[in-house]
């Protein structure tokens, strides 16, 4: 059996109330008739005390009602089978990484995010009792939900859920977790990982080859248009088209693609079914990174809800942009083999559709976010495996917790009330009666 509120006991020292009043109450002598006072001795009175305290019976009755009065405050539990199994299941807090890098690709049309909400309501539903926390700063909101968990009864486990990307979590954020409460990390998604070791492309567009001997470097040749990283493939009959819009995007934005690299390809180009079955699932985090800059390009959303597909046209990957009829204006995916990231667009070339493709491509290469999310490093899993920690400390009396236990005593606090009243009643009055008075007087 386990006392939910133990400080509840220190209402026992109430007990000594009616022992005081039973040791020290005042008592009301009784007169006697007595024929002659002449027989008597003259003596010196003294005072006299008296240690031990009148009706017994009804102190302890007392003492029994506040005693249990105080049990049923400190609200008893007692431990069954039931009660040992529900308590083995913890109350848990799952924190769920929101920042710019889990909206990268995880496959099958979902995101990091969605992954991870995914199994943030897994480990909600085999939980006894919790809460979902979306954060873009996990390691920030760790010390708010272990406060949480302090204040809640049997075993405890904070849950993160994330792609550990940079400094998302650190093993210092940890520090202000109580030792009892567990640890738990969950990476979401990994279809989008560091890149290789062995090859590097440095923001100057510099490519480093590390071997086991020796280490490469080559730099990419200067370009007069600015967008050497960029190709464009489309039907012949489309050139003219093509060179309006690249001209238009040029003259209005400064922004030009860099080192990174880049294809758009149009619909009537002869070649695009070709391409379209080598595609590969994106394989950077700086493609996932473009992909989201360009849902997030008004410009193109705006262009491509009043833009006819082209007929036939077929855009694979991961759609970026729909007409009002549903239709798939444009749409990104990864060259087999290659860094290249390949665009499809089914509006035709020279529309204001593709040229927001265009433009919107130069913008999002260029588009920089949180220094944090670019960082393609992320926390081994061994290391998160050594931050991890089972939940071992079974804490009672948390807020969210009473116990129908302490009822049976506050029954049993009353039944007392009524046994002290009837034997209250039941003791002989102190005093003499209005008849007994009379009587003396006539004598």
């Amino acid at each position: 059996m386990t006392w939910l509120v133990p400080t509840a006991f220190a209402g026992l020292l109430a007990l000594a109330v009616p022992i005081l009043v039973h040791l020290f109450g005042r008592r009301q002598a009784r007169p006697q008739p007595f024929p002659s006072l002449r027989l008597l001795r003259a003596v010196r009175p003294t005072p006299a005390t008296r240690s031990r305290p009148s009706d017994v019976w009804l102190l302890v009755v007392r003492g029994a009602v506040i005693a249990a009065a105080v049990a049923a405050l400190a609200q008893p539990r007692w431990t069954t089978g039931d009660r040992a199994a529900a308590a083995r299941v913890p109350v848990r807090v799952i924190v769920v990484d929101t920042s710019v890098s889990m909206a990268r690709p995880a496959g099958a049309g979902r995101t990091h995010r969605t992954v991870a909400l995914e199994s943030a309501s897994t480990l909600l539903d085999s939980a006894r009792a919790g809460m979902i926390v979306e954060t873009a700063r996990p390691g920030a909101t760790v010390g708010g939900a272990a406060s949480w968990l302090s204040g809640r009864s049997g075993l405890r486990e904070l849950v993160i859920v994330s792609d550990f990307q940079g400094d998302a979590l650190r093993e210092g954020d940890l520090a202000t977790i109580p030792p009892g409460i567990g640890i738990r990390l969950v990476r979401a998604g990994g279809g989008i990982g560091p890149l290789p070791d062995t090859s590097v492309v440095l923001e100057n567009g510099v490519h480093v080859a590390i071997g086991a001997r020796s280490t490469a470097a080559t730099w990419p040749a200067a370009s007069r248009s600015g967008d050497a990283g960029l190709v464009i493939l489309a039907a012949e009959e489309d050139r003219p088209a093509v060179s309006a819009m690249r001209a238009a995007v040029q003259a209005t934005s400064a922004a030009t693609p860099g080192p990174r690299k880049a294809a758009v390809v149009f619909p009537r180009y002869a070649g695009r079914d070709a391409l379209g079955r080598r595609l590969a699932p994106l394989a950077h985090p700086w493609q996932a990174d473009v992909a989201i800059a360009m849902r997030r390009y008004r410009a193109l959303a705006a262009a491509s809800r009043a833009t006819d597909a082209v007929d036939g046209c077929i855009a694979p990957g991961t759609p970026l942009a729909r007409n009002d009829r549903g239709s798939v204006i444009a749409s990104v995916a990864g060259a087999a083999g290659g860094d290249t990231l390949v665009l499809f667009s089914c509006a035709p070339p020279g529309s204001l559709a593709a040229t927001a493709v265009l433009a919107g491509l130069g913008t999002s290469l260029q588009t920089g976010l949180d220094p944090r999310e670019l960082d393609p490093s992320v926390v081994a899993d061994d290391r998160l495996r050594q931050w991890e920690r089972p939940a071992t400390e079974v804490a009672p009396g948390g807020r969210d917790e009473s116990s129908p236990d302490g009822r049976w005593l506050w029954v049993a606090a009353l039944v007392l009330l009524g046994v002290e009243e009837w034997l209250r009643r039941r003791a002989p009055r102190v005093g003499r009666s209005g008849r007994e008075v009379a009587d003396a007087r006539a004598a």
